[in-house]
């Protein structure tokens, strides 16, 4: 009988100006103690450069099969390539060879997995003003056991901590480990994520991302400066949402179909970009949506005065992910012919499903912002400052400034809603 390998991918995103209210008594003395490094000493400026690559076409590619489902999206690209990744690195023959075209990973070892260490590595750092944290995990059924190569590869490359719990015995006190494994690598903010509904008798392995981000904005919004205005949603109907509004300079640009804005978080490391259709008509844009449109975008971002309007949104979201990965050639994986016999050759292997789940919250707090400068001014600034009102849908993502690397990406539909069905 087969015995099924369940991926679960856990994410949670907070993008916490004013988290007090959700965490009382935490926020002052809130720490996360920085992760081991992985190992990065053979990383290469070409490997890392390509693997970047792969994670932005699959991002766009996976944002791609989301786009149908009605309402506000969020998902880690970054999280769910890393799992597929790390499945990879045990995957042989055909399931492999879907895996590495559907996340256009570089099929050499050599290159590939010093490259993953050293983004791991980037996005855990010890100091700054953000937190950011990923946390990658092998869960294994009591008596089973992994390949030593495959061992070796994913504690060297992913940072991944291997445990052993009993799911078919002892399900409650396996997942409770699990979860307190996870509620740790988030300082708390990730708890009862897994519950028994995610097991069945055939589970023997269960692979984690966790992926924690929390940033102010390098320059962020004055409350009393926020209010009440109209979002168009669609279909000449709108919603009163709280809107946020500040002028200052930002990077900048805009062609005949969208504006894009960079709106840096404090460290410099991270931002996020928002595109906004000039047309209410997010789909059709969204059916034009490629990595080309992140590329070009990119090289004509510069810094103006702009006087920017987003909603406030919070909203949270979750997805069972097989349906979406299978039109994109990860079928192999799924089935009874699936060959994972790089993690565990004495059972066959195969993959049940891949549970993703995220959450975010964008609002105006933030310390005071440090004298900032980004990319060359502009020759000749406009008079009057540019207007970025984003009083109808958008796309935003979270980028890696240096590389580009893009963690989370997401739209907003209806920043009224905060359910998983918004």
């Amino acid at each position: 009988m087969k015995k099924k390998i369940a991926l679960m991918l856990l994410l949670l995103v907070l993008l916490l100006f004013s988290f007090p209210h959700l965490f009382p008594g935490t926020y002052r003395t809130w720490i996360l103690k920085a992760p081991p490094m992985a190992n990065d000493k053979r990383a290469t400026k070409e490997g890392i450069t390509a693997m970047v690559g792969a994670n932005n076409r699959f991002a766009i590619e996976f944002y791609s099969q989301l786009k149908n489902k009605p309402g506000n999206l969020f998902f880690s690209p970054y999280s769910i390539s890393t799992a597929l990744a790390m499945l990879y690195e045990g995957a042989r023959g055909t399931t492999a060879t879907e895996i590495q075209t559907a996340v256009s990973l570089p099929g050499d070892g050599n290159i590939r997995k010093p490259a993953i260490a050293a983004i791991y590595n980037r996005l855990n750092p010890d100091d700054g003003d953000f937190t950011l944290r990923v946390a990658n995990a092998l869960w294994m059924q009591t008596g089973y056991d992994s390949i030593a190569q495959y061992k070796d590869d994913i504690q060297q490359y992913y940072c991944a901590k291997l445990g052993s719990v009993d799911f078919q015995n002892s399900p409650g006190k396996a997942i409770s480990l699990i979860n307190k494994w996870v509620a740790k690598s988030t300082n708390n903010k990730i708890a009862g994520i897994l519950s028994e509904d995610n097991l069945n008798n055939q589970t023997k392995f269960i692979f984690i991302n966790a992926i924690y981000f929390k940033g102010k904005w390098e320059q962020p919004f004055e409350k009393s400066d926020t209010v009440n205005k109209k979002f168009n949603i669609g279909q000449n109907n709108s919603v009163e949402v709280p809107m946020m509004n500040q002028e200052g300079f930002f990077r900048y640009s805009e062609n005949d179909l969208f504006q894009s804005l960079e709106m840096p978080y404090k460290g410099d490391m991270l931002s996020m970009i928002i595109l906004l259709p000039k047309k209410n008509d997010l789909p059709w844009f969204e059916n034009n949506f490629t990595i080309e449109t992140i590329i070009d975008l990119r090289k004509k971002l510069s810094e103006l005065e702009v006087n920017v309007e987003i909603p406030k949104f919070r909203f949270d979201f979750g997805e069972r992910l097989k349906k979406y990965l299978v039109p994109m050639g990860v079928k192999k994986a799924f089935s009874s012919g699936a060959d994972f016999s790089g993690i565990e050759k004495g059972h066959e292997l195969l993959l049940d499903e891949i549970f993703h789940k995220a959450y975010v919250d964008v609002n105006e707090e933030g310390t005071e912002a440090a004298a900032v400068t980004f990319g060359e001014k502009a020759e000749a600034p406009p008079p009057e400052p540019v207007k970025f009102i984003a009083d109808h849908p958008f796309i935003f993502l979270i980028q890696d400034r240096t590389n580009g690397n893009i963690l989370f990406i997401g739209r907003v539909v209806n920043p009224s809603l905060t359910g998983s069905d918004s």
